[in-house]
């Protein structure tokens, strides 16, 4: 013998628990059918899913205590099912619902006897889990530092050409060149070692433009 027994639910159960959405749905006794109250209470839910971006679904179904174990199984995955084939149908691309399993009984816990058919309806639904997808981490990429190719030896002066102990590209550090401020040429002061590169370059029959000339600016 079947016993009809139907929980109303006015408002669309929406949970949140940190990142997931729930919705449970309420069956009759011995039915996988949906109730046309919990049909349209399962319409808002998915209304409500329109503006997330959902990683997956998960549908778990489950019966009261009555019944053996395979049929309470059996009838919680046709249950877990009907869910599915109803998300399905209103819109919800099957490949999002990765879990659709029959769970069988929830066991029976009574603090008094004028309970036992109100929480014995409310073991029997299928529970939807919703999860959204994270929003992405935006990786800020360092600009690269730009190295020079070249192997950086130790400061090279006006000694080191004189030597000949320096080869083309080699960067010349020429101290004491002072610069008039706010102007773009030497001071008097820089004479000294102006001339001093210009005799060495002379010496040398060579020319400055096959240095790379780094000057230490005083202020």
């Amino acid at each position: 013998m079947k016993h009809l027994f139907l929980i109303i639910l006015l408002s669309t159960t929406l949970g949140f628990s940190q990142s997931e959405l729930t919705h449970d749905v309420y069956f009759n006794t011995d039915e996988y059918d949906v109730p046309l109250t919990e049909e349209n209470r399962i319409l808002l839910f998915i209304s409500n899913l329109d503006t997330i971006a959902i990683q997956k679904i998960s549908i778990y179904g489950f019966t009261d205590d009555r019944g053996s174990n395979d049929y309470n199984l059996e009838l919680s995955q046709n249950r877990a099912n009907t869910i599915k084939e109803l998300f399905a149908g209103y819109g919800i691309d099957e490949s999002l619902i990765t879990n659709v399993n029959g769970k069988g009984e929830i066991l029976l816990k009574v603090l008094n006897e004028e309970e036992v058919h109100q929480i014995r309806g409310l073991n029997r639904k299928v529970e939807i889990i919703v999860t959204p997808k994270l929003p992405e981490k935006k990786t800020i990429t360092q600009p690269e530092e730009v190295t020079d190719n070249k192997t950086d030896n130790s400061k090279k002066t006006t000694d080191d050409i004189a030597k000949g102990t320096i080869k083309k590209g080699d960067k010349i550090t020429l101290d004491k060149i002072y610069f008039k401020t706010s102007y773009s040429y030497v001071t008097s002061e820089s004479k000294k070692t102006l001339e001093d590169l210009a005799k060495i370059l002379v010496a040398k029959k060579t020319s400055i433009l096959q240095y790379k000339v780094m000057y230490v600016a005083h202020k």
